[in-house]
């Protein structure tokens, strides 16, 4: 498959009519899950760091772990037009299945008092290369459906672990990874602890 390292700058036709919120509450985005054993995984490692880093701060519960591809924004309630256009251009892609490997933990910086502990993978691997190419595919189809005013063109694939006003260092950690064969559209409601599946593709050729 050939896919264009273009930066997917958005312009005005391509979003859909929307007016800023009120409040944002509802957060929907695409995302790659891991699988049960590998959320035991990271759970473990999780537990490590907190032990040896003196972190008091909790862990992410395991059904909110997971690996954003594209963040379709917050909003007063769930938008029913920006679900129905994800999984319009979700249905299109065409990507085989692919290996990913996370191997180092750092803190990202961030404006507030805390930021994500994260669970990373080297920016030069060849996993990394296979998941950015997924996500500009992913990426562009989100275009076509005038979704673009969400995209970011900084990806940086990762798993927050938690939040500390502790900042850690780029440390590597024994590889943690799974056999990525699918992504889903997730929807945390206002209020709620875990998001919920608003629909699932496969990856395939």
């Amino acid at each position: 498959m050939t896919t264009s390292s273009a930066p997917m700058a958005p312009s005005q036709a391509d979003q859909l009519d929307d007016a800023a919120p009120p409040e944002a509450l509802d957060r929907l985005w695409l995302a790659l899950r891991p699988p049960e054993q590998v959320v035991a995984d990271i759970g473990q490692l999780t537990a490590r760091l907190r032990s040896a880093q003196g972190l008091s701060d909790p862990a992410v519960a395991p059904g909110q772990l997971q690996l954003t591809l594209h963040d379709l924004g917050e909003h007063a309630g769930l938008r029913a037009d920006i679900v129905r256009a994800a999984r319009e251009a979700a249905a299109t892609v065409r990507v085989p299945p692919f290996a990913l490997r996370l191997d180092r933990v750092l803190s990202f910086k961030a404006r507030a008092a805390t930021a994500p502990l994260v669970l990373a993978a080297a920016e030069r691997s060849d996993d990394v290369a296979a998941l950015k190419a997924f996500n500009l595919v992913l990426g562009q189809a989100l275009m076509r459906v005038r979704l673009g005013r969400w995209l970011k063109s900084d990806f940086k694939p990762h798993v927050t672990l938690l939040h500390s006003a502790q900042h850690l260092p780029v440390q590597p950690v024994e590889p943690i990874g799974w056999a990525a064969g699918e992504f889903v559209l997730l929807h945390h409601p206002a209020g709620q602890g875990e998001p919920t599946v608003l629909g699932r593709w496969p990856l395939r050729a």
